[in-house]
């Protein structure tokens, strides 16, 4: 019932650059909690400077305790017709397991299938069970692609979902 509770009293709203500094606040705040180690700080600013690059946030009461960013994929710099890349999805580890991180994930989701996107892929850190139980339960598929994070080093793995 907590869940229910809490996730009727988020709003969800578009973010923007002036949204930077404490949607990175939360980042590092959620990678810290997550890994106990001091990582590099995401590059958010300029991703959200690009032309196509979104955001949207979980916000309670005036404060933002979450949210997920994206843009469209690329590869070998050449767009993939119709697919999202999913860059960031964090929320404040003060409210971890309150559904935060899948309303975001819903929300997102349903937005690109609206706007006739067919898919949606994304990388996560191959130790992150949280995030990978997250996307799974809303049916992405790893893929089997495998690298290291260009940010920690961490060998993350590739998931993605087709509409």
């Amino acid at each position: 019932m907590a869940n229910a509770k809490i996730t009727n009293k988020i709003e969800i709203r578009s973010g923007s650059l002036k949204n930077a500094e404490e949607l990175k606040a939360i980042f590092v705040k959620a990678d810290k909690a997550r890994t106990d180690a001091s990582c590099p700080i995401p590059q958010l600013d300029q991703d959200l400077k690009k032309r196509n690059s979104w955001v949207k946030m979980a916000v309670i009461d005036g404060k933002i305790v979450g949210f997920i960013s994206g843009e469209p994929t690329v590869i070998d710099n050449k767009p993939v017709e119709g697919i999202e890349h999913i860059k960031s999805v964090a929320v404040d580890p003060d409210y971890w397991g309150q559904g935060i991180g899948r309303l975001l994930l819903d929300k997102t989701l349903e937005s690109l299938k609206q706007k006739g996107k067919k898919g949606a892929e994304l990388w996560t850190h191959e130790t992150n069970e949280r995030a990978q139980k997250l996307y799974e339960g809303r049916g992405f598929k790893k893929t089997g692609e495998k690298k290291s994070s260009e940010r920690t080093g961490e060998p993350i793995i590739h998931y993605s979902l087709d509409f």
